[in-house]
């Protein structure tokens, strides 16, 4: 299931596929707890992706690739740290987000006096 998976993620980020990957990896994970964060994780990467900001695609394309060939190779160690590696990049991501919206607020505020 994983190994075909792998090979539908592209040189493209489609947040549909996207959906999918994180979809089936939490749906056959045997965890109670991440099929019920899949939907807020999900719901993110439309708003994500589609930010002018976005600069995660080679990552994001590269660290889903990782994580379904770890997991198709049964590989627990390497699928962990992939999936590590996502998370670090996309937390990185949100906390430059975070820190261009306070740019964009000290901008309008200073426009305002």
């Amino acid at each position: 299931m994983f190994g075909s998976l792998s090979k539908c993620i592209c040189r493209a980020f489609y947040p549909e596929k996207a959906i999918a990957f994180h979809t089936a990896i939490a749906l056959n994970s045997k965890n109670i707890v991440v099929p019920k964060l899949v939907s807020i994780i999900n719901s993110s990467i439309p708003l994500i992706s589609e930010s002018k900001e976005f600069t995660l695609l080679d990552e994001t394309i590269e660290t889903h690739r990782e994580i379904a060939d770890a997991i198709a190779a049964h590989d627990a160690v390497r699928a962990h740290d992939a999936m590590y590696l996502h998370l670090v990049y996309n937390r990185k991501y949100i906390k430059f987000a975070h820190f261009l919206v306070g740019i964009q607020r000290n901008k309008i505020i200073r426009k305002i006096r």
